[in-house]
């Protein structure tokens, strides 16, 4: 089967005209690097025919440089770059060739699935749930009830409910009395205009009004919205954003919202009302571990972590410095899910000065006894801004009581095997 993308280019002069305005020129071309990792797997069936054609041709003659190791590069694709991303504009992914099959924003919620796994149903599998099932899902099992915490996960772009650490943080949060939610939106929504910052909108757009829309009836049937937490990786960070917002126009609010490493890009520049705000919930917690690249460069959130500074001087090992962007940017979902373990303690600091390593040094911010911490234990009483340091490989966190909790032992559980790694950090 043939994929293909229609495009209607824009002038270079346009485009660098409008990335002057934003700021450095260079600063941008520097962030090109980024690039690297997204264009395997995925980025190669988009890109290519089955045939292996490749479609190709990026500003500042980047092509050479990523895409080397592919054959018979063309330059029929044309696309400039803002906020390390690829900037496309009236783009849709067609079947074949004809226009009318394209994929339009629309059926992006006929491509959204929604998983239920319920708390006391050890060896059950997830229950496809939608608006509709709710009851059918209430009868079928019995844990699934109001009275409990309830989470719902959403995954960051191009990645999957079935990623390791959403399944793992859907275990531990099982063993913790919850009931959890898991989103999946993908197939062709999956690959709707790639990585392009303007498609990343409405994507994020439809998919939050639908689990919104899924709050709103769970409401009706008696949930609280201060017992339902939202967490959200990078793309899904802004799509809990946007769920919250719906359910707070229905004069409804969330107990919590959590942003992993929420992206950035073109979300740093677009209005509240359109991405995760701090007023999305009575409480919103971000971590960031990519701060300005990748991930927002501005802070989002209630509570603002930033794990070893200002997406600067991480300590996670990469195969090279092409690398250290998404590694740090998928990276923070994995202390999240540590922290879901009460032995393992992400100790912060409070920084009143502002953001750690680009206001304020890290040694001006101050421990408050202990008693801040990152992740799933963070407090609604702390606000602002935060410093967290952690090694550089599991265990994260500085602070482990006991014996370092066994991650894979979470693979063993009730929920459906997970598929892959932490990758997928396409936003």
């Amino acid at each position: 089967m043939l994929w293909c993308l229609k495009v209607q280019e824009e002038s270079f002069q346009s485009e660098l005209k409008q990335l002057q305005q934003h700021g450095s020129v260079t600063e941008k071309k520097s962030r090109l690097i980024d690039l690297a990792p997204f264009l395997e797997d995925k980025w190669k069936l988009i890109f290519a025919h089955r045939g292996g054609r490749v479609v190709g041709g990026f500003w500042d003659k980047v092509v050479t440089k990523v895409v080397k190791p592919l054959k018979d590069v063309t330059h029929d694709f044309k696309a400039w770059w803002e906020y390390g991303s690829m900037k496309v504009k009236d783009a849709r992914l067609c079947e074949g060739t004809v226009q009318e099959h394209c994929v339009k924003y629309d059926t992006i919620v006929d491509e959204l699935d929604l998983y239920l796994y319920s708390n006391g149903e050890s060896g059950a599998p997830p229950f496809q749930l939608n608006i509709n099932k709710i009851d059918e899902a209430m009868a079928k099992y019995s844990s699934f009830e109001p009275s409990k915490k309830l989470v719902i996960i959403t995954h960051g772009f191009t990645s999957s409910y079935k990623i390791t650490w959403v399944q793992r943080a859907t275990n531990a949060l099982l063993g913790q009395n919850a009931n959890v939610i898991t989103t999946q939106y993908g197939s062709k929504a999956d690959y709707i205009l790639l990585a392009n910052n303007n498609g990343l909108i409405p994507l994020a757009e439809a998919v939050g009004r639908h689990i919104g829309a899924l709050i709103d009836q769970l409401i009706t049937k008696g949930w609280n919205g201060s017992q339902i937490h939202l967490v959200g990786h990078s793309l899904g960070g802004h799509i809990s954003g946007i769920a919250g917002k719906y359910v707070k126009a229905k004069n409804v609010s969330l107990g919590r919202i959590t942003a992993l490493d929420p992206v950035g890009r073109v979300f740093d520049l677009l209005e509240p009302e359109r991405r995760l705000s701090f007023d999305d919930a009575d409480f919103t917690d971000c971590i960031f571990t990519d701060a300005g690249h990748i991930g927002q460069r501005f802070p989002t959130c209630a509570a603002n972590y930033y794990a070893n500074c200002y997406g600067k001087t991480q300590p996670f090992q990469t195969r090279s410095r092409l690398f250290a962007s998404p590694v740090a940017h998928s990276k923070v979902s994995e202390l999240f899910v540590e922290s879901l373990h009460s032995n393992h303690v992400f100790q912060a600091k409070k920084c009143d000065g502002g953001i750690p390593c680009k206001d304020v040094t890290p040694d001006r911010c101050v421990d408050l006894n202990g008693t801040i911490k990152m992740g799933y234990p963070a407090s609604p009483e702390y606000k602002g801004f935060f410093f967290t340091k952690t090694n550089g490989e599991y265990p994260y966190a500085k602070i482990v009581h006991g014996e370092p909790a066994k991650l894979e032992d979470l693979d063993k559980s009730p929920t459906s095997k997970s598929e892959g790694t932490n990758e997928g950090f396409c936003a």
